[in-house]
């Protein structure tokens, strides 16, 4: 009778294993084990033990006696998947002369095969040698991941290499719908990139959340290397996420200039717009990134003037809204068209004067910008200055060549000169006044900035009026008492005080 202790084993068995008797000479001098394939508690196989461990002399004889090699024990692990994740090689070669081994059963809990568990130990002659006996690489783990991914996951251009020499596909997505080409982008991995784009590839598969494709993940993160690598293997750069933003865009937005420099020079669409109606160049122009625009600026058959669909600015008004002064300059030296209006017909120079800017105004009228132009109100960016008493903004315009001081508002006819009356500005009326403007205008009710000055001191604002003449030249203060006589004729009795 035999005698088996709690581990499952003969002890005739368990003596034989601790001296390294061979295992298969055991077998046949007992008979308390009846086969092989009898296990240990822990569903170990007399295999797996040999594989365990290493002996090759021992598995050998297994192999020959045609035992079940594709047992699992409790694990959940075959004798071919605890020899892939060794770096005993020699121990697969023996296992792989076995017949009806099946070299894709998959661990319960991972889902690995024998195949996932080499690529994780990054043993690329283990791989080598599975692959060839027909190992299938397109299994995927319980994340999706294939043998591929895991190789690149760790960063292992040997295993990898060798998975791509044998064939392997190279497009598969795992449940995050990640190609290996997107997981070596994201990373930054130029060498990995290079290898897989050895292999037969699909270049522009996108994930299915974001839309994402291995070159918007290069660009996102900034890694110019691989960017340059997949542009150079013919990466699509038109392509658009779920939001319609190229890797030109996303090189923008995440101010990367070395990416966006390879991507100009691979000829990249560069006036494509996003889901917002914006261009590179517009997001560019309203960041403070100049040297951004510049890039851009270097593109062949970059449009300057393409106006965003909602307000209809172009990237020179956005330039002009941020207040960045050198990238309005770089715009208009490259051709930017300062006459274009947005949906309220503001130009550039409007914006300028709205956001009380004089860097930018004195960049956009030292180039020559049209002054005299009126958005939807009918205003011009003189009258938008003189009604919001910018004396020195009013300065800066007056600067300009052939700006036209007398233009009126078309609701009311009102020029530049009754809107600085209206709100009694004595330094602007004074700038106005210097410059020329016309003391004799009327507007739609007939009334001129004189009379509009009488209306205020006869509301009570003669204090107010008062202070601001003050400030006024005596000159300027001449003028419009001259105007008040022109009107009143010889009447000089008023008791009405000028600005």
């Amino acid at each position: 009778a035999s005698v088996t202790v709690e581990l499952g084993l003969s002890v005739c068995l368990s003596v034989c294993l601790l001296l390294s008797i061979s295992l298969l000479g055991c077998l046949f001098v007992t008979e308390t084990i009846p086969s092989t394939q009898q296990a240990t508690k822990n569903g170990d196989t007399a295999v797996i033990i040999a594989v365990k461990r290493h002996d090759p002399a021992t598995l050998r004889e297994l192999v020959r006696a045609e035992s079940d090699l594709n047992l699992q024990n409790q694990e959940g692990l075959t004798p071919l998947m605890i020899a892939a994740r060794s770096w005993r090689t020699d121990i697969t070669n023996i296992l792989l002369e076995g017949e009806n081994i099946n070299l894709d059963i998959q661990e319960k809990g991972t889902g690995w095969s024998a195949l996932h568990f080499s690529a994780e130990t990054g043993n690329s002659a283990t791989t080598v040698a599975l692959l060839k006996a027909g190992a299938n690489p397109r299994l995927k783990d319980k994340n999706g991941d294939t043998a591929v991914i895991i190789a690149v996951k760790r960063h292992d251009p040997v295993t990898l290499r060798e998975l791509v020499r044998e064939g392997s596909d190279l497009n598969l997505q795992n449940q995050e719908g990640l190609t290996p080409l997107m997981i070596a982008a994201r990373r930054g991995m130029a060498d990995i990139t290079k290898i897989l784009l050895e292999g037969e590839h699909i270049m522009d598969i996108q994930e299915k959340g974001t839309g994402w494709s291995a070159l918007r993940f290069s660009a996102e993160r900034g890694y110019s290397a691989t960017t340059e690598a997949l542009l150079k293997a013919g990466a699509n750069a038109h392509l658009k996420d779920k939001n319609g933003d190229t890797a030109v865009i996303i090189a923008v937005k995440r101010c990367h200039p070395a990416t966006l420099r390879e991507l100009v020079r691979a000829g990249s669409d560069l006036n494509l717009q996003n889901q917002e109606g914006l261009t590179p160049l517009m997001i560019a122009a309203r960041s403070w990134r100049t040297d951004i625009t510049n890039i851009l600026l270097e593109g062949e058959n970059i449009n300057l003037d393409i106006q965003e669909k909602g307000t209809g600015r172009s990237a020179f008004h956005f330039s002009a809204e941020t207040g960045n002064s050198a990238t309005t300059v770089a715009l208009l030296k490259a051709g930017a068209n300062p006459r274009l209006k947005d949906k309220n017909g503001d130009t550039a120079v409007i914006i300028a004067v709205k956001r009380h800017d004089p860097a930018t105004l004195r960049e956009l009228v030292r180039a020559g910008s049209d002054l005299n132009l009126q958005n939807q109100e009918g205003l011009t960016p003189l009258m938008i200055a003189a009604r919001r008493g910018m004396a020195d903004i009013t300065k800066i315009l007056l600067e300009g060549e052939y700006i036209n001081l007398d233009i009126q508002e078309k609701r009311i006819g009102q020029s530049a000169l009754h809107f600085s009356a209206v709100i009694g500005d004595a330094a602007t009326i004074e700038e106005l006044l210097l410059a020329g403007a016309n003391r004799h205008i009327k507007d739609k009710n007939g009334v001129t900035a004189t009379e509009i000055t009488e209306q205020r001191a006869q509301y009570g604002l003669e204090s107010e009026t008062l202070a601001m003449g003050e400030m006024m030249s005596q000159s300027a203060m001449r003028q419009l008492k001259s105007e008040s006589k022109d009107i009143e004729g010889d009447d000089t009795s008023s008791s009405c005080k000028i600005l």
